[in-house]
C-alpha cells in the first residue's frame, strides 16, 4: 500500500513538473510573433511622430497588456496587438491619439477592453516618463489595415496644463512635443494599462478645440505685449531702424555669441529675430536649437531641431551641409 501510495505521488509530482516545464517564456520580439503575425512596422507606413510598441496578454487576461515578456505553452497561445502612439503639434501644445492593431483578436475580445488605454512611456532606462491616455472608440471594427484608432486627446495631465491653458510643467510638455517631431520608432519601454476610468483629464473634440484656442489667443497677446514694450524701448533708446536692418543687426550678434560659445545670451536675440515682420533665413533654427541644447534646454532645443531637420530634408535633401551636423546634435543631445 505504501508503495502504491508512493508511486502515485511520485506519478503526481512528475504530471505536475512537466506541465511547468512546458511553459516557455516570450518576448514581443520574438522571431515566432513576426512570422505568425507580420513585422511590427506593419502597423501603418512609418511616419513622423509615431512610436510603435507590440504588445502580449495572456489566453486568460486579455486586456492586460505586457511589453516586456510573458509565459506560456506556445506562442500561438499569446494574443498580440500592436499600438502606435501618435503625437503631433497644434498651438504649442501635444496632441495624442493611439492606433491599435490586435493580430489575433475575435471582435468579442476587442468590444470587452476597457474603455481608456494609458501608457506610461519610458524615455530611456530610469528616465523620466511620459503620460499618453485617450478613451477607446465605441466602434472598434478593424479598419482595411487590420486596425482601429482613438479620437486625437489633449490630456491635460499628461502635457501639465490646467483647464485656463496655463502649463504647469514645460519639461513634460517639451518632452511630448519632441515626440511629434522624432522620425517613428520601435518603443519598447512601455507600461501599459487598460481600464474602466483614467486616472488623467482628458479633453478632445471640441473641449479640446476650445482650450487650444485659448491658448493659442493666449500666445498672440505675449506675441503682440512684447512687440509693444519693444517698439516702446527702442523709440525710447535706439534710432528707428527698418525691420530688415533690425534683422541683419540680430543675425550679427547671434552669431558672435555663438562663436563665443555664449549660448544662453543669444537665447533673447532669437526671440526679437523671431518677432520681427520680415523672413528670416529658415537655418537660424539650426542655431537657435543649439544655443537651446548648450543652455540646458535640451527638449525645447531637440525640438527646434527635428523641425529643423523635417524641413532641411523636405527642401533641400540630405546633401545639405546642415543635415549630417543636425544629425549630429540630435544624436549628442540625445545622450
Amino acid at each position: 500500500m505504501d508503495a502504491m501510495l508512493t508511486r502515485i505521488i511520485i506519478l503526481g509530482v512528475g504530471v505536475f513538473l512537466s506541465g511547468c516545464a512546458a511553459d516557455e517564456v516570450f518576448r514581443p520580439d520574438n522571431p515566432s510573433f513576426t512570422k505568425l503575425h507580420g513585422p511590427l512596422s506593419s502597423v501603418s507606413a512609418a511616419r513622423t511622430g509615431e512610436q510603435y510598441t507590440r504588445f502580449l496578454a495572456l489566453g486568460s487576461e486579455p486586456a492586460q497588456l505586457w511589453s516586456g515578456y510573458a509565459s506560456a505553452p506556445d506562442p500561438r497561445a499569446l494574443y498580440v496587438v500592436d499600438i502606435a502612439f501618435v503625437f503631433k503639434e497644434v498651438s504649442g501644445l501635444p496632441l495624442t491619439k493611439m492606433r491599435f492593431a490586435p493580430r489575433n483578436h475575435t471582435q468579442d475580445v476587442i468590444d470587452a477592453w476597457p474603455a481608456y488605454a494609458e501608457a506610461r512611456i519610458f524615455a530611456y532606462e530610469g528616465g523620466p516618463i511620459n503620460l499618453v491616455t485617450v478613451k477607446l472608440p465605441s466602434d472598434r471594427r478593424l479598419g482595411p489595415d487590420g486596425s482601429f484608432e482613438s479620437d486625437w486627446t489633449l490630456c491635460l495631465d499628461c502635457v501639465g496644463l490646467t483647464r485656463q491653458g496655463t502649463v504647469k510643467d514645460l519639461a513634460r510638455r517639451d518632452r511630448l512635443l519632441a515626440y511629434a517631431h522624432q522620425p517613428s520608432e520601435r518603443r519598447p519601454l512601455v507600461k501599459m494599462s487598460m481600464v474602466d476610468r483614467p486616472s488623467q483629464t482628458l479633453l478632445v473634440g471640441g473641449e479640446a478645440d476650445a482650450l487650444i484656442a485659448r491658448v493659442a489667443q493666449k500666445q498672440r497677446d505675449k506675441a503682440v505685449a512684447t512687440a509693444q514694450l519693444a517698439n516702446g524701448a527702442k523709440r525710447a533708446n535706439t534710432p528707428n531702424l527698418p525691420a530688415t536692418v533690425q534683422r541683419d543687426k540680430l543675425v550679427i550678434q547671434i552669431a558672435d555669441m555663438v562663436e563665443k560659445g555664449t549660448f544662453k545670451s543669444a537665447l533673447p536675440l532669437f526671440e526679437k529675430l523671431d518677432a520681427l515682420p520680415v523672413p528670416i533665413d529658415p537655418n537660424t533654427n539650426f542655431y537657435w536649437g543649439w544655443s537651446l541644447v548648450e543652455s540646458g534646454q535640451t527638449q525645447a532645443g531637440l525640438a527646434k531641431l527635428y523641425r529643423f531637420l523635417n524641413h532641411i530634408v523636405e527642401t533641400k535633401g540630405v546633401d545639405s551641409p546642415y543635415y549630417t551636423a543636425t544629425l549630429r546634435m540630435i544624436s549628442k543631445a540625445e545622450g
